[in-house]
This record gives C-alpha cells, sequence and structure tokens, in this order.
C-alpha cells in the first residue's frame, strides 16, 4: 500500500466480507466530507472495515487506524495529531500544514520541522527504507536512500517497484536514476529552472514573479503530456501539500483489540489514550 493510486483503489474496490459476514461493506461517506478516498489515501490511509467499523482505515505505514469519520475531520490534520511523533509519513506529508501560513507560504517555526533539520531528513529516510530502495543493493550508486533522503526527497512510486521520488516543498518529481547521479545536485538543477521557490535551497535566488506564488499541482521539466505518468528523471508531476478545508475534530476514541494488519504496531502512551483533539473520528488501537 505504498503506492497511492493502490490506496485511492482499496476504497472503490469490490466491497469487503470480513468473517464470513453475510453482507458487504462499502465506504460509507459521501463525497462532500473532507475524508474522501483521495484525501485519506494522501494522508497515508487505505480503506481496512470490518462489520462494526465500516469507515475504518488503516496507516499503510505506521499502522494507526481511524474510524467515525465526521464530516469536517481532516485526515492530514488528525494523523499528524495522534501520529507525528512517530510515522514518517504523518511527519512528511501531513505535517506540512503546520508549515505554512495563511498564504500558503513555508514558513517554519519549528526547528526541528526545518527541511534541513535531522529529524526531516530521518522521516524521509524512512519512507525509502520502509519496504526497500532499489539502489541501496547497488554498490557505489550515488542515489542511496540516505542521499535521496538529504536532498529533500520523499519515495513516492506510482507503481510497485518503480523509483519515482518527490520533494513535497517544491512539487519536484524524477525517476531513472543512474548510477553516478547526484541526487541534491539533480533537485537544486530543477528548482533553478522551473524558478519556483524550494525551502530545501533557500540559496538559490527566485525571481521576483514566483515570490509570492503557492507551491504549483503540476510542474513539467520538458513536453510531455500532463495525463502521462512521470517515468524519466526529469519529469516533474507530482501534488503539493492540499489546502485544508476544515478544522479537525477528532475526539479521544476508545481502543479495540483488533491488531492492525501491519506488522508495524502502534505504540507508546499516546497511542494508549488515542491521542488529542475533541470530536470527529476515533482511534481503534
Amino acid at each position: 500500500m505504498q503506492v497511492l493510486q493502490n490506496r485511492i483503489n482499496s476504497f472503490s474496490s469490490k466491497p469487503k466480507r470480513k468473517q464470513g459476514k453475510s453482507h458487504n461493506i462499502k465506504w460509507p461517506h459521501p463525497e462532500y466530507f473532507t475524508a474522501t478516498p483521495v484525501t485519506l489515501a494522501e494522508a497515508g490511509f487505505y480503506y481496512d472495515p470490518s462489520p462494526e467499523d465500516v469507515d475504518n482505515v488503516t496507516c499503510y505505514m505506521c499502522g494507526k487506524e481511524l474510524s467515525e469519520w465526521a464530516e469536517d475531520d481532516d485526515p492530514f490534520d488528525i494523523h499528524f495529531k495522534k501520529c507525528g511523533k512517530k510515522c514518517a509519513w504523518a511527519v512528511v506529508r501531513c505535517g506540512l500544514r503546520s508549515d505554512m501560513d495563511q498564504k500558503n507560504k513555508f514558513v517554519f517555526t519549528d526547528k526541528n520541522r526545518l527541511p534541513t533539520s535531522k529529524p526531516m531528513e530521518k522521516a524521509r529516510l524512512e519512507t525509502f527504507t520502509y519496504d526497500g530502495w532499489q539502489y541501496d543493493s547497488v554498490k557505489n550508486h550515488s542515489a542511496s536512500s540516505r542521499e535521496m533522503a538529504r536532498a529533500g526527497f520523499v519515495y513516492s512510486p506510482v507503481e510497485v517497484g518503480d523509483d519515482l521520488a518527490t520533494c513535497l516543498y517544491c512539487g519536484v518529481s524524477l525517476s531513472g536514476w543512474e548510477p553516478d547521479d547526484d541526487p541534491t545536485e539533480e533537485h537544486r538543477k530543477r528548482v533553478k529552472s522551473s524558478g519556483i521557490p524550494c525551502p530545501m535551497f533557500p540559496d538559490i535566488v527566485i525571481s521576483k514573479s514566483y515570490k509570492d506564488t503557492t507551491v504549483p499541482t503540476k510542474i513539467h521539466d520538458g513536453e510531455e503530456d500532463e495525463d502521462e505518468a512521470p517515468a524519466r528523471a526529469g519529469s516533474s508531476t507530482s501534488k503539493t501539500p492540499r489546502s485544508s478545508h476544515a478544522k479537525s475534530t477528532a475526539k479521544t476514541p476508545r481502543s479495540r483489540a483488533r491488531s492492525s494488519s501491519k506488522s508495524r504496531k502502534a505504540t507508546g502512551e499516546e497511542e494508549r489514550r488515542g491521542g488529542g483533539g475533541g470530536g470527529g473520528c476515533r482511534t481503534r488501537r
């Protein structure tokens, strides 16, 4: 479930049957909910229901389970509040909102949230090492997981086994990594050529026309059609942080004994209490 599209598809696949139950289970909430299949998938969740919790979702990385979603519950805010100290995806993706001002410009008030900080680099690294990064097994390959994380990338595959990596700050996505590619330099070149600011490289001077812009939905390095999937190094097709529709109102939930579908189980006192916040969806574990 590390592939975004697979998580999205989990909400629309064939209705699920659990333990021989006679009724089908499908995603129950309307499209006007803040928590939609797309926003939940982008926040790291896939659909993992049971007869008792028909809207239960699970984070592919940390195993966090949430259910009983209310109309205004925001998957990004809730995931970050509950798992921001231990889940790499919650840190690098869902926490982006906390780094932005009302104009969607990056303003880092916490030094540990700076893109070049060790905690953020460590979280990005975990997106590569979670299920294995193919070039870590190639001797002297320059695009190792550590170098990719240091360069500001997270692993963002569009299909199992590909090597697409994305900077969530500026939207640059690159694939087709060669043994002598320097991830930092490749990233830097794309930022310079696009003219779009990236907080990974504050030393790069951006023209005035871009200074007050928000991060774009898509940028392209070539002339490929926008509908085509990203392929070679140099293409750039990643999404940027989604704007918040409403303030999260997640409440402290009751706990359940059901184990997560992932082997990486949630731990810690916060999980036993169910996390912070008030109102809205509840934690299952």
